[in-house]
């Protein structure tokens, strides 16, 4: 390690259990599996014992599993300070209950648990011991994060889905699975509604953006060892996921690998019959750092034919390439991007992956070794045109940076000045020497649409050339993924769009002792002829929580991903993303068939929205891009801060679903003073 890691860990290993379960194996890998992460965090992190609390079989009750993750938040030693490493780890049996009747939804869900060493046990009082339902455990987490920041990882050895205990019995696979069927999946449902108490306030609390920042997968990274559908099994006395994650662990070191990299990491071994899930809005971290990372540029993985003279490269069109696109060729291991292999050109191009056609030097290429394709030429369609007046000054100051060979690939491939102001978004003027005006116009992307200017002075002198040159190819990206038409076969026919002003809701959970604000929406739906509209006071400005409802009438189940393009400082934010997997895994689908997804409330744990007017006018407007999939796709890529602000931030046989994806792009349209009196209960 390059740097020494300051970490607490919670160690959770349930080998035996108080009560027998019917029809379910004996575990004898969860004990193990746990002593092997604790050696993992002394030996490899050097994470002193006293700083790890292991919690094995008796000791591992519901109450003492409760208060061990309390006294994270408490700390009242002092122990833990802001940002440092949290690590909570469980191996042992998962469950699926039915939810208390204040956290049912339609269509009817259950509840994944883990199950602790006393559960379906009588207590002291004569009432079964419940397992612990997720939506405790998000509780505890956030209550850390709110203390301690979120540089949480969990990890959950076990699967959630008690049908699986039906069809132990002869099977090619002997791996046992940790899973669980409980007494009744509805037994707990009246018993964990009377450890939930709502309160309505009396008054409104006021709620700004950042108090919704440690909720649902904004408060730690979720490591889990398969779909709620699948099975987490061990065999030979450690459980395979937990023995495949620290293979990797025990080989890469933690402060040079991702979140998001670990499925899809060539030394991750792939496990038969799981999927593992990666969630959390930090994905994109080094593993126990808090620190934000740098954007990563557009990539893509690469396999090879059986002769090595193709390839497939895993971007498609829903990556918006064009058969004009072209990519570069490099190492995995090359994270520079200083050695370029070769030239890729686009053949086939399909939803989801290209085909093409390798370089001829490929004979020299060792094609065991993990390569990626880099774009590096956008196409036609790819390019930013922007217009500058004759005889203004930034004519001549632009031709010499895109002459400057430093400064030269800012430009290249990716912006043309035009002679026409005609159908152009930006325009650059010169307002003094070396200070200048970008003048933003808002793309027309539905019928009707309200079209707005933005401006933006830069003085190039106060940031430097090389932050004024790079600025160019993020405004590139911005208008290049807005415009980007899907011209696949569209489904958003099977698609409802959502979106709804949300209210607090206080809830005690007498088991945890903690009050929890539980959004839900107030009111009806607020898009409306396919745009939202919504009228903003400046007294209200960050304080009002949005949500996004998607509801899916195809008949397959969809991958959603939320981005909001801000049309003022042209950044891109993620406000929703499907899980990461390993490439060859399938991520658990979060649109399922029939059913719904909720965004910023609800148990999926996105967190809200909160909107303001940026500008000094009275009206700004934003886009919503939903995009919508058969298959999981990384489009982490498309975030990015605004260019106009210099950040330091380390910034059964079933048919199988057609190979398509769509996006469906919201307007959404804020004013200062409303069109029409504004109704209020």
């Amino acid at each position: 390690m390059s740097e020494k890691i300051r970490l607490f860990a919670l160690l959770i290993g349930i080998n035996d259990y108080k009560v027998p379960f019917e029809n379910s194996l004996p575990l004898g890998g969860a004990v193990p599996d746990a002593t092997d992460f604790k050696n993992y965090l002394e030996e490899y992190l050097s994470v002193p014992s006293s700083q790890i609390n292991m919690l094995i079989n008796e000791q591992a009750t519901r109450n003492n599993i409760i208060n061990a993750l309390k006294a994270m938040s408490e700390d009242k030693e002092r122990r833990i300070e802001k940002d440092d490493a949290i690590f909570l780890y469980y191996a042992g049996h998962g469950t699926q209950i039915d939810p208390p009747k204040e956290r049912r939804v339609e269509p009817p869900q259950q509840i994944q648990a883990i199950v602790p060493y006393d559960c379906d046990s009588v207590d002291s009082e004569g009432n079964l011991v419940p397992p612990i339902p997720d939506y405790v455990l998000d509780i505890l987490l956030s209550k850390i994060a709110e203390k301690k920041g979120d540089n949480i990882t969990a990890v959950f050895d076990c699967c959630h889905s008690a049908s699986v205990t039906r069809s132990i019995g002869p099977s090619d696979d002997k791996g046992i699975p940790r899973s669980v069927k409980l007494r009744s999946t509805s037994a707990y449902a009246d018993q964990l509604s009377q450890e939930i108490t709502t309160i309505q306030p009396a008054v409104r609390s006021v709620a700004t953006s950042s108090k919704y920042s440690h909720r649902g997968l904004g408060s730690h990274i979720l490591l889990s060892a398969c779909e709620t559908i699948e099975e987490a099994k061990e065999d030979n006395r450690h459980g395979r996921f937990s023995t495949a994650l620290l293979r990797l662990l025990k080989t890469v070191p933690a402060d040079t690998l991702r979140y998001s990299e670990i499925f899809h990491h060539p030394k991750f071994a792939k496990i038969t019959g799981q999927n593992p899930q990666c969630e959390g809005t930090h994905v994109k971290r080094i593993l126990f750092n808090a620190k934000v990372l740098p954007s990563q540029r557009k990539s893509f993985d690469i396999s090879f034919d059986a002769k090595g003279h193709h390839c497939i490269v895993h971007g498609g069109s829903i990556h918006n390439i064009s058969l004009d696109s072209e990519f570069g060729l490099f190492l995995k291991t090359d994270f520079n991007f200083a050695t370029q292999l070769g030239t890729l050109c686009v053949g086939k191009l399909l939803p989801f992956t290209f085909e093409a056609t390798l370089p001829k030097n490929t004979s020299t290429l060792d094609l065991s070794k993990p390569m990626i394709a880099i774009q590096t030429k956008f196409g036609t369609q790819g390019c930013l045109h922007f217009y500058t007046p004759p005889k203004d000054g930034f004519r001549k100051f632009y031709a010499e940076m895109a002459q400057t060979p430093e400064l030269a690939s800012y430009f290249y491939q990716q912006v043309d000045r035009v002679e026409e102001a005609k159908d152009v978004q930006v325009k650059i003027q010169t307002v003094a020497e070396n200070k200048f005006k970008f003048t933003m116009t808002t793309p027309t992307m539905v019928p009707n649409q309200v079209t707005i200017t933005q401006t933006q002075i830069v003085d190039a002198d106060k940031i430097g050339l090389q932050c004024f040159a790079g600025m160019f190819p993020k405004i590139a990206h911005f208008y290049r993924e807005l415009r980007y038409v899907n011209i696949e076969p569209k489904i958003e026919q099977f698609i409802g769009v959502e979106l709804y002003r949300l209210r607090d809701e206080q809830v005690f959970n007498k088991d945890v002792g903690y009050a929890e604000d539980v959004l839900v929406p107030d009111g009806p739906n607020l898009r409306i002829g396919g745009v939202v509209d919504l009228h903003i006071p400046d007294e209200e400005a960050e304080r009002i929580p949005y949500g996004i409802r998607l509801v899916n009438k195809a008949p397959w189940g969809l991958y959603a991903s939320v981005f909001h393009f801000d049309t003022h400082d042209l950044s891109i934010s993620c406000l929703a993303a499907a899980n990461f997997t390993y490439s060859d895994h399938v991520s658990d689908v979060p649109l399922k068939k029939g059913g719904c997804l909720d965004i910023g409330f609800g148990p999926a744990g996105y967190q809200p929205t909160c909107f303001q007017i940026k500008n000094e006018s009275d009206l700004d407007i934003g886009f919503l891009k939903i995009y919508l999939s058969t298959k999981f796709v990384d489009l982490s890529y498309l975030q990015q801060p605004t260019p106009f602000v210099v950040t330091r931030a380390i910034s059964t046989y079933v048919k199988p679903p057609p190979l398509t994806w769509t996006h469906i792009v919201v307007p959404v349209i804020l004013r200062r003073k409303p069109i029409r009196p504004v109704e209020r209960n």
